[in-house]
């Protein structure tokens, strides 16, 4: 099979990954210009600039470009993106970004997000200086860390994440620049039909603008993991790391081969393992599959599969070393994909049999 076969073959696997990931909205805002918004979770649902009456709507980024902020100070001005989308969420949800102050945020009101209904996120009022989120459906009806997030963003960009993993943790976690900031015990989900787009930049009302440049916007309808969200506040390149090493998984070994970024058509992973033995890889959306490999190999008990598939692959150990190449297309819909792999290297008779430990990728 040719490179370009195998380069197109992969980028409808990763599309699938993209889409099982269940991200909505991710504005890297790389234009700079005009009022589309290209959104590379949803690229047939790009946001439009509405309203817009500050002097100049993008401004210079964390990366690339910015959506610029607003002012919420006489006389007020205003510069958002309607996402075209209404927020539906159920159990979990993800939202992350970048913000540097562009305008002084005095002690008015100022809204990162919001919709009718009135899903919002924002600083200042009940908030003080920090930030909090409302109307979500679940419980606490707040969402709130006290953290000075307008001290942090007056003196350059700060990454901020709130996490709701109601399936999971039954927890709500705040991050700032990659770090856990708060953890809030959660006692309902998700639970929001929306009836109007969701605007960013600003409250439903055009009144209330946010006044912070915001950069790497994403909403997912999902529980981000920790590794995820460090990755995006360090705007980390392609990079892999091994995760669920467990001895009773034998001594088999997932690795990668180069680095997995955008445009590396040479990308490989590598899996170690007895001589000749087949080996079935699991490419995974997230590491939430979990059970112990011991109810299907005995020999394998206390082994943790944590792999959630999207898809298999097959393979060889051949003299002791399995090549998997999984080239990565130079297409920025795949960029902060994660992937959480994890393989059997099957043996003869079956007591033989290894699994491997994770491998997490990271394509940037």
């Amino acid at each position: 099979m040719s490179r370009v076969t195998t380069s197109l073959f992969f980028a409808g696997l990763l599309a699938a990954g993209v889409a099982a990931q269940n991200d909505v909205i991710y504005y890297p805002f790389v234009s700079g210009k005009g009022k589309q918004v290209r959104n590379l979770a949803n690229p047939s649902l790009p946001g439009t600039i509405v309203g817009s009456t500050v002097a100049k709507p993008w401004t210079t980024g964390k990366t690339n470009s910015a959506l610029r902020g607003a002012s919420n100070q006489v006389p007020k001005t205003v510069n958002a993106v309607d996402t075209g989308w209404k927020p539906n969420l159920k159990g979990d949800f993800t939202v992350a970004w970048f913000m540097k102050q562009e305008n002084f945020p005095g002690t008015s009101l100022s809204y990162l997000f919001s919709n009718v209904g009135s899903f919002r996120c924002f600083t200042n009022g009940a908030a003080r200086k920090g930030l909090s989120i409302k109307a979500w459906g679940g419980m606490p009806s707040t969402l709130s860390t006290s953290t000075d997030i307008q001290a942090l963003a007056a003196k350059g960009w700060v990454h901020v994440a709130c996490v709701v993993d109601w399936t999971g943790s039954k927890a709500a976690t705040w991050y700032i620049n990659g770090e856990v900031d708060k953890v809030l015990p959660l006692t309902a989900g998700a639970n929001l039909i929306g009836k109007s787009n969701l605007f960013i930049g600003r409250h439903f009302y055009a009144s209330i603008p946010w006044v912070y440049n915001t950069d790497e916007f994403r909403f997912s309808t999902r529980a981000a993991s920790p590794a995820e969200v460090a990755a995006w506040a360090a705007m980390t390149p392609g990079g892999a790391g091994a995760y669920n090493v467990i001895p009773a998984c034998g001594t088999a070994r997932l690795a990668a081969n180069g680095s997995p970024s955008l445009g590396n058509l040479k990308f490989q992973m590598t899996v170690t393992g007895p001589k000749g033995s087949p080996v079935l890889l699991s490419i995974g959306s997230d590491p939430s599959l979990k059970f112990d490999v011991g109810a299907i190999y005995p020999s394998l008990k206390g082994c943790q599969w944590a792999s959630k598939p999207l898809f298999f692959l097959t393979s060889n150990t051949g003299a002791g070393t399995g090549i998997i190449p999984f080239p990565i297309p130079n297409n920025t819909a795949y960029r902060g994909v994660m992937l959480w792999n994890q393989a059997l290297v099957l043996g003869y008779p079956s007591s033989k049999t290894q699994a491997t430990n994770g491998l997490n990728l990271f394509i940037n």
